[in-house]
């Protein structure tokens, strides 16, 4: 008798974990999950939960168990559940929302603001004698021999537009680096650009050759001028410059993913080289990892033998932590232009205005070498299994550019046997403000996923400042301004574009989904108001669609019986709350795998 009354709720328990259902077992759930020591830990009720899921699915309460969700419904069926040791919150009607992707955020690069001075070295160029002058000073600090590695903005902005030739940093020679120290390498690196200039003794340590791509040369002299691009570049950065301790590292990172979860961020997709993955791995090691990261792995950029490196590597993409926190998710490949508010954004039509070199603005791609580059680095890329993410593509033809490249490296992808249901090719294309119907077709055959900023067009001011609709309008025009920002038309071609916000502060995920829907820059204007986005679409975004890019969909992105469970408390409801008010309203509790890593104090009591 015993045993079949075991087995009957043994079986009643095992439909109640495969579908999920509180109705399947009614009453007894709780009995039984108590009995089983299967109830959950967590219970949130008498709320409104907004699953995001593709129906956009409402419910009032969750449990939660070994970090992940385990049912949902409404308060009293999933109450039901409880038991003897389980923790109950009344939300008293507080929305909660998945917690947030942001699918291109520079949060190492932020965390190096935090770094001791002597690790930060960094200042505005304004001309090549206050240039020289700043470099020489930081020079003058570091002992004989040491590393000196700054910093610098690379191409113009307002109030540059009236350079003298040979005063921007990017005409910089080593030979007039070399006046500044005869002790100690130098090397300025140049923004967006993927560039550097290195001096004499940077040159020699790193045994850069003049005949490796990337090595820019006097046209009068043949003799290189201490310019380097790409894999040369790489010869430079990545190989011989010291790395920053990571005692050094981790605090500013810490730093950093506590204000960002203050906002709702728990997932950080970014490209990372491999000492800033050592950092939150020695973090995870030591149980103090709290977000979870998504990578784009900078092993093959800028990388002479990538080839070599893809085979001896071979495929570790999805590889990472069981836990689903850091997990690897693409191989990166440098910027293909520059950016839209510095006039290096490539661009098939001309600016009004030329304020770089040509009117079309910069193929990074192009000028860093005349052979294959980058263009081969995707490529070989699918030709080995790897998703390529992260791609910093502005200007449309930048956008032409790669969705070509992609289209070229999707048909070789069979050579190296990698064309299976499992490792199909998931391409990802960032910040694409000037996407135009056009690339839509591409988009959709190849499954590219954009991820999108509102900053360009709808923010005037930040840290650092951020351009926005008048400076695009003095360089492209209104009328080309009010189509910038596709979102609207991608969604309705059955593309399902994220955001990003790549690095501007004050940060806030609400702020792009408001701009999105309301299209309402800080002076009130409207731009391109036929491309507003709605509510639902806005949280997808950020949450359901975002999952997709980094292929966690599985695991994350919506609130759902088996994911992790990461979600937001909300101060307002995020439905009804006032268009324009979006971007205040205040998260209240951010939670990771079933743990509160943020809250506002006094809000629940402390698990």
């Amino acid at each position: 008798m015993w045993r079949k009354t075991n087995s009957i709720k043994l079986f009643a328990l095992l439909l109640y974990l495969i579908l999920g259902n509180p109705r399947l077992v009614k009453g007894q759930a709780g009995e039984l999950l108590a009995e089983f020591n299967l109830s959950p830990e967590l219970i949130l009720h008498n709320g409104k939960i907004l699953t995001a899921d593709d129906d956009f699915s409402i419910v009032e309460a969750v449990a939660i168990k070994d970090s992940k969700f385990l049912a949902l419904g409404n308060s009293e069926e999933i109450r039901q559940l409880a038991g003897p040791n389980t923790e109950q919150i009344d939300l008293q009607g507080k929305t909660i929302v998945p917690s947030f992707f942001d699918t291109h955020l520079h949060l190492p690069d932020m965390a190096r603001r935090w770094l001791p001075k002597e690790e930060r070295l960094s200042f505005q160029w304004e001309n090549l004698e206050q240039g020289l002058k700043a470099v020489k000073s930081l020079v003058d600090q570091a002992q004989p021999g040491e590393w000196v590695k700054i910093s610098v903005p690379f191409g113009p902005s307002a109030g540059q537009e009236n350079l003298a030739p040979g005063d921007s940093v990017d005409t910089v020679s080593r030979q007039q680096l070399d006046t500044v120290s005869a002790k100690n390498p130098i090397v300025l690196i140049l923004g967006i650009s993927d560039g550097c200039v290195a001096n004499s003794i940077a040159f020699n340590l790193a045994r850069v050759s003049p005949d490796i791509p990337g090595v820019l040369k006097d046209p009068k002299t043949g003799k290189p001028t201490g310019q380097l691009r790409g894999v040369a570049m790489g010869l430079v950065t990545d190989e011989v410059v010291p790395w920053t301790h990571l005692d050094k590292l981790i605090p500013g990172l810490e730093r950093e993913m506590e204000a960002k979860m203050r906002v709702g961020l728990t997932t950080v997709v970014t490209r990372m080289p491999g000492n800033d993955i050592s950092a939150i791995r020695a973090m995870w090691d030591k149980g103090d990892l709290k977000m979870r990261w998504r990578i784009h792995h900078e092993f093959a950029a800028r990388n002479p033998k990538a080839e070599a490196y893809l085979r001896r590597l071979g495929n570790i993409q999805g590889f990472g932590t069981l836990d689903g926190m850091i997990r690897v998710v693409s191989l990166f490949v440098p910027p293909v232009d520059g950016r839209d508010g510095d006039a290096t954004a490539w661009t098939w039509s001309p600016q009004l205005r030329q304020m770089g070199p040509t009117p079309y603005g910069w193929s990074f791609w192009d000028a860093i070498e005349k052979s294959a580059g980058d263009r081969l680095l995707v490529i070989l890329a699918g030709r080995y299994g790897w998703d390529v993410k992260g791609v910093h593509s502005v200007g449309d033809r930048a956008t032409s550019e790669v969705l070509k490249v992609y289209d070229q490296a999707y048909k070789d992808k069979e050579i190296s046997g990698y064309a299976s249901p499992t490792l199909h090719l998931r391409y990802g294309i960032d910040h694409v403000p000037m996407v135009t119907s056009d690339h839509i077709p591409l988009l959709k055959k190849l499954g590219v996923i954009p991820s999108l900023r509102m900053t360009e067009i709808f923010r005037s001011r930040g840290d650092p400042p951020v351009i926005g609709a008048d400076w695009l309008s003095h360089l492209y025009g209104a009328d080309a301004v009010q189509k910038m920002g596709m979102v609207k038309s991608l969604i309705a071609a059955g593309i399902k574009p994220v955001f990003e916000a790549e690095g501007v502060q004050p940060y806030n995920p609400l702020w792009n989904i408001e701009k999105a829907i309301t299209r309402t820059d800080d002076k009130g204007r409207v731009w391109g108001a036929s491309e507003r986005i709605n509510r639902k679409e806005g949280l997808w975004m950020y949450t359901n669609w975002a999952s997709y890019y980094t292929g966690d969909e599985e695991i994350l992105g919506t609130i759902a019986p088996g994911k992790y469970a990461d979600l937001l408390v909300l101060g307002r409801d995020y439905m009804t709350v006032p268009e324009d008010e979006i971007a205040d309203i205040q998260v209240l509790a951010t939670m990771v795998a079933g743990r509160f890593v943020y809250q506002a104090v006094g809000l629940f009591p402390r698990r």
